[in-house]
């Protein structure tokens, strides 16, 4: 998303992501956007669309009752949530999304360990 949103900076949509000669860490388009950064903020909603479209897949095809996101999305908050949630019930079934709980992981900073290491034992046992 990052990239993605300097580039439509670059492309003419101006703001301050457009003067960067690299692209930004998310932080930095999270808060463009928060600023009102129409580059940033369109970057940020199809991200989000994208990340939803994707789930509905998984949703679709594994039935699960709980998708935890992690990772830098999670800087981007509830708003960003919001419109994941959106285009996954406009691409799923009703009955696929309505006990799904999609939310963003507790533990922030540990996800990916913790992942890995859940993983690694199941493989070692």
């Amino acid at each position: 998303m990052a990239e993605r949103a300097w580039r439509f900076a670059r492309a003419g949509a101006g703001g301050p992501l457009a003067s960067l000669p690299a692209p930004p860490p998310l932080e930095a388009v999270h808060a463009a956007a928060l600023e009102g950064d129409g580059a940033a903020r369109r970057a940020i909603e199809e991200g989000a669309r994208a990340l939803g479209a994707g789930l509905a897949n998984v949703v679709q095809l594994l039935d699960p009752h709980r998708i935890a996101l992690c990772g830098g999305v999670l800087e981007l908050g509830e708003p960003f949530l919001e419109v994941v949630r959106a285009e996954l019930r406009a691409r799923t079934f009703r009955e696929s999304h309505e006990s799904l709980v999609l939310t963003l992981a507790t533990e922030r900073a540990a996800t990916g360990a913790i992942g890995a290491a859940v993983l690694a034992r199941r493989a070692s046992s």
